[in-house]
């Protein structure tokens, strides 16, 4: 039988989710059939065997080589193979409610009744790990000091129109209509596509279709994912020529930091550091607000902070003045 929906997952090396993300799809409510495409970049690890068990006990999870090994490459892949009329995706180490397709496909069926412009419905993403650094940071992304204003990624309350989204559902006819993922990202082939399809339709964010992320578990790792992010945030946002001041906002903090701390060794002037004083003063007691108000780790909380405003601020800043990244992380 055609399946609805396809849901394809980009994977590398991802033995130690790729259960738990397979058995969450398998487990969805939806009653519409659907399948569930792999598209794995050579993983080095049992990735592949993992999901070779799946397939041959479940005649709707498929697997593709995806031998360039790159993300875009791979949902692309996926993408051509599907023979539905909806692609939703989502990463390997994610995994969803059981409502998460049922919930995604409803608001689309409501969307097209009241919108004929609307293009795709994306999901939240919950904290997975559950550790205290996991909490921390999560609690860190949501608030005003992390972004959590102005990004969408953010948890939300209600429905509502978005520039991107993750974990999207969109209707195959979009990505034949407007082109596929762009091999050019190595990061954030995602963001351009749904800045591409924000711009010709209508993208929603539907806070109860719910995905559980397992996000970064030392300082180090999460310091290397923000300066990616903001390294090909640069990228995508040049290319699609859509300058978000929100996601400017830490180049700008480190790029001041720069140039008053040069500043005040060239003068003396050691006032010109007040500033700076500020700024870290406003991370150290937003950092105990938001603790406080979570119930997670202050100490946690401020490395999340740091890496935000800093590790991001220096990918986007390295985006403008680089051409290429040559740094390695997971998707």
């Amino acid at each position: 039988m055609k399946p609805l929906i396809s849901v394809i997952i980009p994977t590398y090396n991802e033995e130690q989710h790729i259960r738990r993300c397979l058995n969450s799809l398998l487990k969805q409510d939806l009653k519409e059939p659907y399948d569930i495409i792999v598209a794995d970049g050579m993983s080095t690890d049992r990735t592949r065997d993992i999901v070779k068990e799946y397939q041959a006990k479940h005649g709707n999870v498929v697997l593709l080589d995806n031998k360039e090994k790159h993300q875009a490459q791979g949902r692309n892949l996926a993408i051509r193979k599907s023979r539905a009329g909806f692609v939703a995706y989502i990463d390997g180490h994610s995994y969803a409610s059981k409502s998460w397709l049922r919930t995604l496909y409803d608001t689309y069926k409501r969307l097209s009744a009241e919108d004929p412009h609307v293009g795709g419905v994306g999901s939240i993403h919950k904290d997975a790990g559950r550790t205290r650094m996991s909490k921390a940071t999560t609690a860190a992304m949501n608030s005003v000091l992390g972004g959590g204003l102005g990004s969408s990624y953010s948890e939300k309350k209600d429905l509502k129109r978005v520039d991107t989204a993750y974990a999207c559902l969109f209707p195959k006819k979009v990505f034949e209509e407007l082109g596929w993922y762009d091999k050019r990202f190595l990061k954030g082939q995602d963001l351009e596509f749904n800045l591409r399809v924000s711009k010709a339709y209508n993208l929603y964010l539907q806070p109860k279709a719910v995905t559980y992320y397992y996000k970064r578990d030392s300082s180090k790792k999460l310091w290397n994912q923000m300066y990616r992010y903001g390294f090909w945030r640069w990228k995508v946002m040049k290319h699609a020529r859509r300058w978000q001041p929100f996601a400017l906002a830490p180049a700008a903090a480190v790029i001041g930091w720069l140039g008053l701390g040069a500043g005040t060794v060239a003068t003396g002037e050691g006032w010109l550091l007040a500033p700076l004083a500020a700024h870290l003063a406003a991370l150290l007691g937003g950092s105990g607000v938001v603790s406080a108000a979570k119930k997670t780790n202050p100490w946690y909380v401020l490395i999340t902070y740091l890496c935000i405003h800093f590790g991001y601020g220096t990918g986007t800043v390295a985006g403008w003045v680089k051409r290429t990244d040559k740094t390695r992380d997971r998707a």
